[in-house]
């Protein structure tokens, strides 16, 4: 990565390291899959009907087939809303601190986007 790219990841890294916003929304996220998950795999172990009809082929699952089931069918949901929160906040305090436009300013060669993307160095 070129020094300029990593500067501006590291100072990225920091704000978002600082924002409550932004831990906030992890701990809930975290949390609120831990919860919930831990709730429909003791109510489908217990025969709810209700869960198990939601749940569909994955109530008839057991072990960590059950768990992993139910928690990458709640972490989708849950990292969609929570993506769709941290996306917002970056927006908006790029909008509060003025940056927005900084982030057109300069016109990249195809060779500096193709190699941010993959973090590889760029060929110029």
């Amino acid at each position: 990565m070129t020094g300029s790219l990593t500067a501006a990841l590291d100072v990225e890294l920091h704000k978002l390291a600082a924002s409550r916003v932004i831990r906030t929304t992890t701990v809930l996220l975290v949390a609120g899959i831990t919860i919930l998950t831990t709730a429909l795999t003791h109510a489908v172990r217990s025969g709810n009907d209700q869960i198990s009809a939601q749940l569909g082929p994955l109530a008839d699952a057991t072990g960590w087939a059950l768990l992993t089931g139910v928690a990458a069918q709640i972490t989708a949901a849950g990292g969609l809303l929570a993506f769709g929160v941290a996306l917002s906040w970056l927006v908006g305090r790029e909008f509060s601190d003025a940056t927005i436009t900084g982030l057109f300013a300069q016109p990249l060669t195809p060779a500096l986007s193709t190699a941010a993307c993959t973090g590889s160095p760029a060929h110029r």
